[in-house]
């Protein structure tokens, strides 16, 4: 793709970009080496990564057996644990919690545990001393379900699995039990719905009223490049629970986004602070907390398509309520899932193809999306947000 010109430039194409160099000094030194040292370095890197398939080969070859270490990286690189310590440290990291899954055939839903609805007391027979005497953990209680598991227990429903932690200073017990879909959630759109939207560091709350209107708006913000994977969840358990609190004191349903139908790769460009955002997000965790929630206060969930809220709320709510772009998100979010449907302003609707302006609503969003991406930022902002002339020049040009 490099050619010589006849007045001595060289032009460089790749696909339909050209570049011109005026003489083939700046072509060997601008384009040449830089060409010539990303190679070199490419080929480093194979003739690595051959080595170390090589090493593996042989190692495999001598040695059949596959070493498992337990633990966590911090754990196997610290070099202030030596001998006894250290061995015991992996060994606490690595029998740190023990699952026990449960038998249809036992009377109490598990052959190991047996739980005493009455005293709350929890009976644990050891595999390796069946005979001996039990364990036995007192006065075993759990913040909600208490009531769901006695009466599941005492009627013999199913099977029981039982999990138990260690924390260091205190025995976490996990009791796991099937349970039926409550058909008494509220999903009732009368009074309206709260909706919220998620994002990389923030979860935006808004309330609506049974016409769309707007009633409240809140944003709870948290840290996740600064949190681990438990206080990441602390801190979304904590946010997730002060929304459902609200909408259990409202007695209205719960509105959001289809979290788990986003698909990230698509989403990953050269901008490397973006992509890092999309990869922390942990929508796993927060599709989980929420489902955990709604059977906890008994509050129906309603998932919707999220395509274009962003933009929908940025042009049509965000001016007219104040809202930030996630709250507007948030207001559209709940209007599409209580069956609204938000048309595209007259300013915005002459903006695609008379052809594109017959297509269905999703699809003129997305048209309207292509356009508004090429528009820079101050662009937009100044169509959005014209400024006003000051009162002392409108007074001047009366004059």
């Amino acid at each position: 793709n490099v050619h010589f010109e006849d007045d001595e430039r060289v032009r460089v194409q790749i696909f339909k970009k050209k570049t011109y160099f005026d003489n083939i000094y700046l072509f060997e030194h601008q384009w040449l080496d830089f060409q010539v040292n990303r190679i070199r370095n490419n080929i480093k890197q194979l003739q690595h990564k051959i080595n170390r398939l090589m090493q593996k080969i042989t190692s495999m070859q001598n040695d059949s057996y596959t070493h498992v270490c337990f633990g966590t990286k911090k754990l196997f690189h610290d070099t202030r644990l030596h001998g006894e310590e250290r061995t015991r440290a992996i060994r606490k990291r690595r029998y740190n919690s023990m699952m026990i899954p449960g038998r249809i055939d036992s009377k109490n839903g598990n052959w190991v545990f047996t739980y005493d609805t009455v005293t709350g007391n929890l009976i644990y027979k050891s595999m390796t001393n069946w005979k001996g005497n039990p364990i036995i953990f007192p006065k075993v209680n759990f913040p909600y379900g208490q009531n769901e598991i006695c009466d599941y227990i005492r009627n013999h429903k199913g099977v029981v699995a039982w999990e138990i932690r260690d924390c260091g200073n205190a025995w976490q017990i996990t009791c796991v039990i099937t349970r039926d879909e409550n058909p008494h959630k509220n999903n009732c759109f009368d009074e309206g719905c709260v909706t919220f939207d998620v994002n990389y560091d923030n979860i935006s709350m808004a309330e609506l009223d049974k016409c769309g209107n707007l009633l409240y708006h809140k944003t709870f913000r948290f840290q996740p490049e600064d949190a681990s994977s438990g206080q990441l969840e602390q801190q979304l358990s904590h946010i997730l629970e002060n929304v459902f609190q609200y909408a259990d004191n409202l007695h209205k349903p719960i509105v959001c986004e289809q979290i788990k139908s986003i698909q990230r790769k698509k989403f990953y460009d050269k901008n490397t602070k973006r992509t890092r955002h999309i990869s922390m997000f942990a929508s796993n965790k927060i599709a989980m907390l929420t489902a955990s929630k709604s059977e906890k206060y008994g509050i129906a969930v309603t998932y919707i398509n999220p395509a274009y809220t962003s933009k929908t709320g940025l042009l049509k709510y965000k001016k007219r309520y104040g809202l930030s772009t996630h709250e507007a998100a948030a207001f559209v979010i709940g209007r599409r899932g209580m069956g609204f449907v938000d048309k595209i302003p007259e300013y915005w609707k002459q903006k695609p193809s008379e052809v594109k302006q017959t297509l269905p609503r999703l699809r003129q969003w997305k048209e309207l999306y292509t356009i508004l991406k090429k528009i820079p930022y101050r662009e937009l902002n100044d169509v959005l947000y014209p400024k006003q002339i000051p009162d002392d020049i409108l007074y001047a040009m009366d004059f």
